[in-house]
């Protein structure tokens, strides 16, 4: 975590095609089914993203590669939701699987806690991209650490990221305690990152700072630290992350302090990112 994540994905697509050469498919899916993963964490383009997923998905298919496929099914979902796919965008439903049937699917499975977690944060992530705070914060509560623990793969980062959103968002709604601590606590892991060198979570804290300075009534402190996250993601080439801070920027403006006018700028700010990411379907 040292080392920008996008600097990972070229490596990943070496290992993917020497495996391919060399006949060693297994080794080939799981070097194709984390770069998918990283692109995800590190807010790829999702256009040319939702290609890679549909074709990986198909060869692992065709490889009968079902341990990795089973893992890699909601990271293209998940991908394909922001994009328009399903027609219930909190539903990871669509063009690569169902998730009613994949639940079936993964029962039998030897990787069904992993890709059962996967799912889970695959939700957790779509349901903050689309406003279902109260979801996401459940999923999140109900998964803890869990996925951390068994898994040191990059989306142990995205998971802390979309689960500290739920808890901070839904401790500002509601002022429960369940959803305070466990917001203070995801900021401290992630204080704890940064410190150790993460320099792809510098913009969590920075984002975790503004939401608690909102949950306690510091605006002065929140209406600067917003702005900070927002530009050390964009600038990091998180685009995924910046659209989605700036939208929280825009709805604690609105809400919180009645700016209507700088809320409309920074919903116009989210509205470009989302763009630039690439979901026009969100943007809309």
């Amino acid at each position: 975590f040292s080392k920008p994540i996008h600097s990972t994905l070229k490596h990943l697509l070496r290992g993917y095609k020497v495996g391919m050469e060399t006949g060693d498919v297994e080794s080939a899916m799981w070097s194709v089914s984390m770069y998918l993963c990283s692109s995800i964490v590190a807010g790829k383009a999702l256009k040319p993203l939702a290609v890679d997923c549909i074709t990986y998905i198909e060869q692992m298919k065709t490889l009968k590669q079902d341990y990795i496929l089973h893992q890699t099914l909601p990271f293209a979902q998940g991908v394909l939701n922001m994009l328009g796919d399903a027609e219930d965008p909190l539903s990871l439903s669509g063009s690569a699987m169902v998730e009613e049937d994949y639940l079936v699917m993964i029962e039998s499975s030897e990787a069904r806690v992993m890709s059962f977690l996967h799912l889970q944060i695959f939700k957790s992530v779509i349901c903050n991209f689309f406003g279902d705070f109260e979801q996401g914060a459940k999923l999140a509560l109900e998964r803890g650490d869990e996925y951390e623990k068994k898994n040191g793969s990059p989306l142990a980062m995205t998971d802390t990221l979309h689960q500290g959103v739920s808890f901070y968002a839904m401790a500002r709604r509601t002022k429960e305690k369940r959803y305070i601590k466990a917001a203070k606590k995801v900021k401290k892991k992630v204080a704890t990152w940064v410190k150790k060198g993460n320099v792809n979570a510098v913009h969590y804290l920075s984002f975790f700072e503004a939401e608690e300075a909102a949950l306690e009534g510091k605006s002065d402190s929140a209406t600067k630290l917003y702005p900070k996250a927002i530009i050390s993601a964009a600038s990091s080439g998180f685009l995924n992350d910046a659209a989605l801070v700036s939208e929280r920027f825009a709805e604690y403006l609105l809400h919180d302090l009645k700016d209507s006018d700088r809320a409309g700028q920074y919903f116009q700010e989210s509205i470009k990112y989302y763009t630039e990411w690439g979901s026009d379907y969100k943007a809309d």
